[in-house]
């Protein structure tokens, strides 16, 4: 718990990428980045990810949910899309 949660010791190194990682578990599940395999498919569409989040998020989309920017008239389908639009666009509003 120690080293887990109050030490910033990072000891398991990625050898494709060289990124530290605090514990082995962490650096195997980073492992998918580098991974070419995509085993969670989307239950309404034909499209395949890497991760249950990446699959639960893209199912969204096809919710019907649309995420609408406070300051202009544009909206996104993601609400990911519209945090990094308001962002660029109205940085004043972060």
């Amino acid at each position: 718990h120690i080293t887990l949660f109050h030490k910033n010791e990072r000891n398991f190194g990625c050898t494709v990428c060289g990124k530290l990682f605090k514990s082995r578990q962490a650096l195997q599940h980073h492992g998918t980045v580098h991974s070419s395999s995509r085993p969670y498919a989307c239950g309404i569409c034909s499209k395949r990810f890497k991760s249950q989040f990446a699959r639960s998020t893209h199912e969204l989309a096809h919710s019907g949910n649309i995420f609408p920017c406070s300051v202009c008239d544009k909206s996104y389908r993601y609400k990911s899309l519209l945090s990094q639009h308001v962002k660029k666009v109205h940085p004043e509003n972060c």
